[in-house]
């Protein structure tokens, strides 16, 4: 979001159909799951478990939350249904119209 504060072009200003963009084109939807960040979304008191594994103004953020895999890794419980608990699961996704079309 609030890219359209930015100095980056808008990627649906060129389309075929601009009121309908992206559904004008092909496109692809990309789906994932974060851990971590260091952005204030999971503050450093933050508890869970053994605690939070890394440091919101280390530099090094990510390597320290691998180094702490020992603590969070185990809570996955991979060994159990062959990891399926573990794994981000997709039930479906639903796209629908907005019944509002912005001008510039």
């Amino acid at each position: 979001g609030e890219w359209q504060d930015t100095d980056m072009l808008n990627p649906w200003d060129f389309g075929r159909e601009k009121r309908i963009a992206p559904f004008d084109e092909q496109f692809f939807l990309v789906m994932n799951l974060a851990v971590g960040g260091t952005g204030g979304y999971f503050p450093d008191e933050a508890a869970n478990g053994n605690g939070k594994p890394w440091n919101n103004e280390s530099p090094q953020a990510m390597t320290d939350f691998w180094n702490q895999k020992g603590t969070w890794l185990p809570t996955w419980n991979l060994e159990e249904n062959n990891g399926e608990g573990a794994a981000m699961v997709v039930d479906y996704v639903r796209v629908w119209a907005s019944d509002v079309i912005k001008q510039n």
